[in-house]
């Protein structure tokens, strides 16, 4: 009896090689899978670039802040757009003097491939900045970063003193 088993597992260990084997595209070594075309490098599909087409939405806000005498938040800028939108080109808005980006690095050494950046846009200067792994939905909430910026007072009279911007990630 231990024979036959033994007989029946060498056999279906061998058909399972001679399945492997007819799988590989011999002039590209396993470029193809079951006949379905395998990512050759990252963010491409056989050497052409590869499109996200990810179809969550991704809400972001750039606000001014002030803590004291009394906390005051008032919006400097914001966006809603397709994640896939901001890993194929990434996202840039501002109000004229602070500016929030939002990109993907497409090679990233490790899983830290989502950027968001605060930007003093008159200076061109970075102010702030996080780097993330790529956002799955669960939550309503995705990140929060803040920076600190010179003082300046806006139309509604209030002196604001640093910024805030946060993001969040849902389904259409």
């Amino acid at each position: 009896m231990s024979k036959l088993s033994l007989a029946l597992v060498a056999s279906l260990g061998l058909g399972g090689l001679v399945g492997c084997a007819d799988a590989v595209d011999a002039d590209h070594a396993g470029a193809e899978v079951g006949g379905a075309p395998q990512q050759l490098e990252a963010g491409t599909l056989a050497g052409t670039p590869a499109k996200s087409t990810d179809p969550r939405l991704l809400n972001c806000q750039l606000e001014y802040e002030a803590f004291s005498p009394t906390f005051a938040a008032r919006t400097a800028t914001s966006f809603e757009n397709t994640f896939g939108q901001v890993e194929n080109a990434g996202v840039s808005v501002n109000d004229g003097a602070f500016g929030l980006v939002v990109s993907t690095n497409p090679n990233p050494p490790f899983n830290l491939s989502f950027i968001i950046q605060i930007f003093d846009a008159v200076k061109n200067a970075e102010l702030s900045y996080i780097v993330l792994p790529r956002p799955h939905v669960g939550g309503a909430f995705l990140f929060e970063l803040g920076a600190g910026i010179p003082s300046v007072t806006l139309s509604d009279g209030k002196v604001y003193d640093h910024l805030r911007a946060y993001c969040s990630i849902r389904m259409p």
